[in-house]
This record gives structure tokens, C-alpha cells and sequence, in this order.
């Protein structure tokens, strides 16, 4: 940032979420950080401030689950100091708590506030979809629906911005998707997967007219749910003023993992607990904890897996012979998982000045040294100090 811009800002804290009791708390706002992901469950802002009156009444602290938080932030100039408009706004959601850290010298206090999909993604859904004739879309607005409804029948969340089509023109798949007390989080990324988004036949032929999971946000009260853009918005060379670093997550360094294999023909989850061989060492307790889909991850697998479900439609299998052959499967992949599926692909961590760009769009990296070539945007955040902002991108390789 030069010597001649800034960053501002300002953080609205709404009172008993009343439009009528707005609190600005921006002097003794020190930096906001938010983040946001392909799990949106932990999209999440925090604002660290120092202490003051203005949060406590008779030394209680007086915000409340639900109160609306608005943060907004742009770049200036001194020749060019515009106001703050709605179009700056980077963070509108909810506070849910605080964190109070004392020292000789000083009181500070971190605000985690949360977007409004919170409240949907902690709701267990029951409703079950199986002969109801509905499309991906159709269902995954009724699980927000059903979680915001409000006593007077209308909806606290918005589903206008949920795709009605794919991008190519096309209608979302007529589903049969049945999930009994299940949290809505786990439901709604389940729908997102290409899965779901492509017909039996598109994945048994390997024609996916959607290639990626959908992007499943919440901006203000509006549910967005769209596929991703993968536009190429972003160019790095020698001469950008980035700093880049590789890290790696690998989930093969689990000694047991839970596998979601897909659903059965009554619609109820297939899983299965595979042990890495090749870990050593004994058995932790709690490793049967980390848990992630097999189905609609691996493209091979699911063209076996559809084959499998049509094969079952057209001989008239039992759905406990057709639990039996998708068992075989997935257990038939779990000999490699650990080396190859589940082994984490290298991510690179991009730190800039603030940038504007969105999940799913395409970092082209032109670098010496470097492996050059496309990389897809997963996860976005961005760090606000009184003088600087910092946005960090983690990539992964992305083939068209």
C-alpha cells in the first residue's frame, strides 16, 4: 500500500438488533480478519479492539447472540477519499461471542461474528426427498427454507440467488435424496457435489456438465448457491508483488479414516472404516473422527458406483445386495486411498495486498522457478490493520 492510500473503515454493532440503536465502534477497532471457504460452516470474521464503555452496561457486556454486525472497508487515497457506501461492505452477519484477554497495560477484546447461514447450518433436517420429483436445487433451497422459517410463514433467509439452471442451460438432476437427523451443513455440501449436480447417466458416461462443487455462500439475508466461475481473474509474474508458499495437507497420515460411499437405493448413507496399512504405529481413538467423501471426489469411482445403481435398477437388486457390491467397491479403492486419493494435493498460500476476487475464480502463476500454470482459488482471507490489508489465497492446481 503506498504512502499516499489507507484503509477505511467502519464497524456497526446494532444494539438489540434494532435499526434504531446502531453503535459505531470503529475508533477502537484495531484489525478485522474473515475468512471464508468451501465449508461455509466456518466462514467467520473477527474484530479485535481494544476495550470500551460503549460495549458494557453496569459491567455487563452487552452484546447478544444475533446482534447484526456491519463491517465495511475500502482502499483511499488522500486525493481521492470517498465515503463508505454499501457496496464497501466486506462482513454483514451476527455476533456469537467474545474473547476478553487482560495484560499490565492493556484490555482486548476479539468479536467473532459469523454470517447469517449459521443459524441454517446448525438445524438437523429430517425431511426426506426419495419419489418426490424434485431437482438438486429444489432440495437444497427447501433445507434453507425449512431452517429459516420464521412463525408468520415467511423466510429469514432469501433463496432467490440459488441457481435455478446449470450454466450451460440445463435443469439440475430429479433427485431421490433421503438423510434422516442429519445437520443441514453436511446435507447442503452434499448437494453441492458433482454427485448430485449431474444426472446418473452424465457420470456413468463420463459427460459431468458440472465439474466442481457449487459454491454455497451467504451474503447479508441472501442464500447464494452457483457454480464456480473458474474465470481467469488473477495474473502473477515476476513483477507482482506477492509472496508465494507451498504447504501440503494429507489426509493419508490418518490411521483410520470414514468413507461416504454414496447412497443406497432407499436413500440412507453407505460408509465404511478403512485402516492405513502403511501408518504404523497403534491405533488412535479418536482417529475414527476424521471422515470425508469418497463419493462424488473421485470421478472413477463414481462412474463404477452409477454403473453399479443401474445395473441394480435393471436386474431388480435387493438394496442389501446392492449395499453388499458398493461395499466391494469402495473397499477395492480403499487399498490406494492412503497413496493416492486421500494424499492432499500441494496448496499454495498467496499473501498480497487487498485483492478482489471470490471462491472458485483462476490464479494464473507465471513465475520463474516456479511450476507455472492454472490454480483455483479454495479458501479467501483477508487481514485489516490500521494501515494495512492483506489478502491470503490458498490454490490448488486446476486443470481445465
Amino acid at each position: 500500500m503506498s504512502l499516499y492510500s489507507y484503509v477505511k473503515k467502519r464497524v456497526l454493532w446494532y444494539q438489540n438488533n434494532s435499526a434504531n440503536d446502531i453503535v459505531d465502534i470503529t475508533d477502537y477497532v484495531k484489525s478485522i480478519s474473515t475468512t471464508r471457504t468451501f465449508s461455509p460452516i466456518n466462514n467467520r470474521c473477527d474484530i479485535g479492539m481494544i476495550d470500551c464503555d460503549l460495549l458494557y452496561s453496569n459491567g455487563n457486556f452487552v452484546p447478544q447472540e444475533n446482534d447484526k454486525i456491519f463491517v465495511y472497508a475500502k482502499v483511499v487515497t488522500m486525493a481521492n477519499d470517498t465515503e463508505l457506501d454499501s457496496l464497501d461492505i466486506i462482513w454483514n452477519g451476527k455476533f456469537v461471542d467474545h474473547k476478553r484477554t487482560e495484560n499490565s497495560t492493556s484490555i482486548r477484546l476479539t468479536l467473532n461474528v459469523v454470517d447469517w447461514g449459521y443459524d441454517v447450518f446448525n438445524t438437523i433436517h429430517t425431511e426426506s426427498y426419495n419419489g418426490a420429483g424434485l431437482r438438486t436445487n429444489e432440495v437444497f433451497k427447501r433445507i434453507v427454507e425449512t431452517a429459516s422459517e420464521l412463525d408468520d410463514g415467511t423466510f429469514k433467509i432469501d433463496t432467490s440467488l440459488v441457481a435455478s439452471l446449470r450454466n450451460d442451460g440445463s435443469q439440475f438432476p430429479v433427485i431421490a435424496f433421503s438423510q434422516t437427523s442429519k445437520p443441514s451443513s453436511e446435507l447442503m455440501e452434499e448437494l453441492s457435489q458433482t454427485l448430485w449436480t449431474n444426472s446418473e447417466s452424465e457420470i456413468s458416461t463420463n459427460s459431468r456438465v458440472i465439474k466442481y462443487p457449487m459454491i454455497i455462500d451467504f451474503r447479508g439475508n441472501y442464500a447464494i448457491w452457483q457454480e464456480q466461475s473458474l474465470d481467469t481473474t488473477l495474473l502473477i509474474d515476476d513483477y507482482s508483488n506477492v509472496d508465494i508458499s507451498i504447504a501440503t495437507a494429507n489426509e493419508g497420515s490418518s490411521n483410520r479414516l470414514i468413507l461416504d460411499c454414496g447412497d443406497d437405493l432407499n436413500g440412507n448413507n453407505i460408509t465404511i472404516i478403512i485402516r492405513n496399512e502403511n501408518s504404523g504405529g497403534t491405533i488412535k481413538k479418536d482417529a475414527q473422527k476424521s471422515r470425508t467423501n469418497l463419493a462424488g471426489r473421485d470421478e472413477s469411482y463414481d462412474n463404477s458406483y452409477h454403473s453399479l445403481r443401474l445395473q441394480a435398477s435393471s436386474e431388480g437388486w435387493t438394496n442389501t445386495t446392492f449395499r453388499n457390491k458398493v461395499t466391494e467397491l469402495a473397499k477395492s479403492y480403499s487399498v490406494v486411498w492412503f497413496d493416492t486419493i486421500g494424499r492432499g494435493k500441494p496448496t499454495i498460500k498467496i499473501v498480497s495486498p487487498k485483492i478482489n476476487i471470490e471462491l472458485g475464480e483462476i490464479v494464473n502463476i507465471q513465475r520463474k522457478k516456479f511450476q507455472t500454470g492454472l490454480y483455483r482459488v479454495i479458501r479467501i482471507t483477508q487481514d485489516i490493520e490500521e494501515d494495512s490489508w492483506t489478502t491470503t489465497l490458498t490454490v490448488e492446481k486446476f486443470s481445465a
